[in-house]
């Protein structure tokens, strides 16, 4: 069967305490994955533009943007694009879609020597884990050279902006590209420039988002 998005949404049984997923196989998760790229990646998009233009030093254009962005024939983006990938891994990194992660412990279990007691909720917050100072140097900086080849080793868990493991979020790889390529697209027609004080605290409902609206203008490039 061919790798692609609905290998995942396929039935399976024995993934949920033995339980299968009902007569409607896999739409529980479609209406999530349309849901989640509502939810999340429209917010991403501005975090991303905005750490963006903020760490650009030409006119509000960052330097993923401001290399040689000529098509390939058959539509395909060349030059930029492992920096553009760069830009949305780091700004996803300081502003994850899944900033919190919450599961129930299904059996009594220690972590690091704490008790995790069956039924304990447990919380993992991808926000502070891309913040430790022991895996990201200035963890509070925005740099996107950290994901540009060579890359230091990291733990696999390091960088969980839509979770990890079984129960990581379906759409992920489907929402980065989207972003790396809405980023190209833009920065290819536009210039941006921020419009007041820059990126307000962040509130964490589903998704992280602004706590305010973020301004920006728009201007064509010739």
């Amino acid at each position: 069967m061919p790798n692609d998005l609905g290998n995942p949404l396929a039935p399976r049984r024995g993934e949920c305490r033995g339980q299968g997923r009902g007569d409607e196989p896999g739409r529980p998760d479609v209406l999530r994955l349309l849901a989640g790229r509502n939810e999340g990646l429209e917010r991403e998009i501005g975090h991303i533009t905005l750490e963006a233009v903020r760490a650009g030093h030409d006119g509000g254009a960052p330097r993923a943007c401001r290399q040689d962005r000529q098509q390939q024939p058959g539509g395909r983006l060349g030059v930029g694009v492992a920096a553009d990938a760069a830009v949305v891994s780091e700004a996803m990194r300081l502003h994850p879609p899944a900033w919190t992660l919450e599961r129930t412990a299904v059996a009594d279990d220690d972590v690091c020597g704490t008790p995790v007691p069956a039924g304990s909720m447990v919380a993992v917050l991808p926000y502070l884990i891309h913040r430790n100072p022991a895996v990201w140097p200035n963890p509070a900086g925005f740099d996107p050279d950290r994901f540009l080849s060579p890359a230091p080793e990291r733990h696999r868990y390091a960088w969980i902006p839509f979770g990890g493991g079984k129960r990581g979020c379906i759409g992920a790889g489907f929402a980065r590209q989207e972003a790396v390529l809405v980023l190209a697209r833009i920065c290819r027609h536009y210039r941006l420039d921020l419009v007041g004080p820059g990126l307000p605290r962040p509130r964490g409902f589903v998704t992280l988002r602004p706590a305010g609206p973020v301004r920006m203008r728009l201007t064509r490039r010739d």
